[in-house]
């Protein structure tokens, strides 16, 4: 499978600049990068039937109960992956929270995810401190409890998870040697702080993408 690589035809500074593509190697290899591209494809197919908007963050369903789950699931099996690639046996949220929150991992707070021709900006981790955030609490309620939580499956932290499964994907991807760091072929969502973190020698890296 191949991907477009944008390149960006003028003053770099200038985000309206014309843009080309040529194809490339997938960025990610590995199938937790198709499974997250198959899960924003159907985010993305949703906006057709409800408007990604501040005035419908609080919209819920069943389908969104669905990519809820399936999204916090999966940064779960990343998280654990990265903890046991620096020697941790982590498998919990308040142990992937103390993994985090050291070193140059901390940052990860500050990265934001746009939804791209929405206006919408997500910082999934922003508060990842002294408590889960809401949408991975939000996860458990609709597992564990949906008769009396339905409403958690909104498109708010709908949208935070699949924002949080775009980063935990970018930091594995770097953890297993496999980052592009001149390329994210995604349709919907775009990070924006990325990414000081993870090894000294990567101290940010560029998304050469239209905005």
């Amino acid at each position: 499978m191949r991907f477009a690589r944008w390149h960006l035809l003028g003053n770099d500074e200038n985000l309206a600049t014309a843009w080309r593509f040529d194809n490339v190697p997938l960025m990610f290899k590995g199938h937790h990068w198709d499974y997250f591209l198959a899960l924003e494809e159907d985010l993305a197919r949703l906006a057709r039937y409800i408007h990604f908007s501040n005035e419908n963050l609080k919209t819920y369903s069943i389908e969104f109960a669905r990519l809820l789950m399936a999204s916090t699931q999966e940064v779960d099996a990343l998280f654990r992956q990265i903890c046991a690639n620096n020697g941790s046996k982590a498998e919990k949220e308040s142990e992937y929270r103390a993994f985090f929150s050291k070193g140059d991992y901390v940052k990860m707070r500050e990265i934001e995810v746009s939804v791209r021709s929405y206006g919408l900006t997500f910082t999934p981790f922003k508060h990842w401190i002294s408590n889960a955030p809401t949408w991975w609490t939000a996860n458990n309620k609709i597992k564990h409890e949906r008769h009396a939580h339905f409403q958690e499956a909104s498109l708010e932290n709908v949208l935070n998870a699949m924002s949080a499964l775009l980063i935990a994907n970018i930091y594995f991807s770097n953890e297993m040697g496999t980052l592009n760091k001149d390329m994210i072929p995604t349709k919907l969502l775009l990070p924006r702080k990325l990414i000081r973190a993870t090894v000294s020698g990567l101290t940010s890296i560029k998304l050469r993408m239209p905005v």
